[in-house]
């Protein structure tokens, strides 16, 4: 297992040995690091210092296969690779998306569609298409073209039947609604996360979470959290596409629940507690088999998932 540390670098883990090794050759710490694992089982790592991104290769780390600066700073959480690892998009603070030719080393497309901090960047399975999200809406990107090609809506939905969670919880929501008091600052996209086989769009604001279809960009299904409890940062669909991890902090403590959702049977499966802090990411094993989280005090648990699945 890969794991980017925040102000320091990366590290790998024997799981079976429960044992760390530092794989980079060089003094590579940064204010972030970021693991990009390719479909290949290619592991890479992007390391992150103020407005200067480099990529290391695992098995190739005693120098950057490419580094590239930008004017303005990079939000660590606005940075992905292509799942083809060809491809690099980094968003600032002030809105631009740069998707940056790894092969040949330059800017490819500038986006530049959003003017505020952009809070996430994912893309789709196949590479095709590019998701970002910002306070100023959550678009869909043509990924070879660099044009916009769909926003995916965020108004508050009276639909009861797209809702999924308590029913009190619901009806309190639906009535807030239709009062139009809803307080729309809660509802900034924070995360975002397209399902395996690229027919969904998975994003997360703090009281509850949104599915979209990815090619009409309608609403599919809205999961409503608990009262009291708040989503952070941390979402992910498993690799067999049929489960989203996704996690909550209780307001006013420190205690975090990690819950997996099947998205089959539309129900709960699970729901962990260990991580203390904040969960900072989650992670799939290949197999969905085990389920990684990261705390921001900077411990990982390992979540058996075979009895869930």
């Amino acid at each position: 297992m890969a794991a980017g540390y925040w102000y320091d670098s990366v590290r790998i883990w024997n799981l079976a040995k429960q044992q760390s090794c530092y794989p980079l050759e060089i003094d590579a710490i940064s204010r972030f690091c970021v693991v990009h694992r390719s479909p290949y089982g290619e592991l890479f790592f992007i390391s992150i210092s103020e407005n200067t991104v480099k990529i290391w290769e695992l098995g190739n780390t005693k120098v950057p296969i490419v580094e590239f600066t930008t004017p303005e700073s990079i939000w660590w959480r606005a940075v992905a690779l292509s799942p083809k690892t060809d491809l690099l998009v980094s968003g600032t603070k002030n809105g631009p998306l740069i998707v940056w030719d790894v092969r040949n080393r330059h800017k490819q497309h500038i986006l530049t569609a959003h003017t505020d901090t952009i809070q996430a960047v994912v893309f789709s399975a196949d590479g095709k298409r590019l998701a970002s999200t910002s306070r100023d809406g959550t678009r869909i990107w043509d990924v070879e073209s660099g044009e916009q090609i769909g926003i995916l809506p965020e108004s508050p939905l009276l639909d009861a039947a797209l809702y999924k969670g308590e029913t009190r919880d619901i009806q309190r929501r639906l009535e807030a609604l239709s009062k139009a008091d809803m307080c729309l600052c809660s509802r900034l996209i924070q995360t975002l996360s397209f399902s395996p086989c690229g027919t969904l769009v998975a994003g997360g604001m703090p009281e509850e979470l949104i599915l979209w279809d990815a090619t009409t960009y309608e609403p599919r299904l809205i999961l409503l959290l608990p009262k009291g409890y708040q989503h952070k940062s941390a979402l992910v669909f498993s690799p067999c596409g049929r489960y989203l991890a996704y996690d909550l902090v209780k307001e006013g403590t420190r205690k975090v629940l990690i819950k997996v959702w099947d998205l089959v049977y539309s129900k709960n499966v699970v729901s962990f507690s260990g991580n203390f802090y904040s969960c900072v990411s989650l992670s799939f094993s290949p197999d969905s088999t085990l389920l990684a989280s990261s705390g921001g005090e900077g411990t990982i648990l390992l979540w058996d998932m075979k009895p869930y699945l």
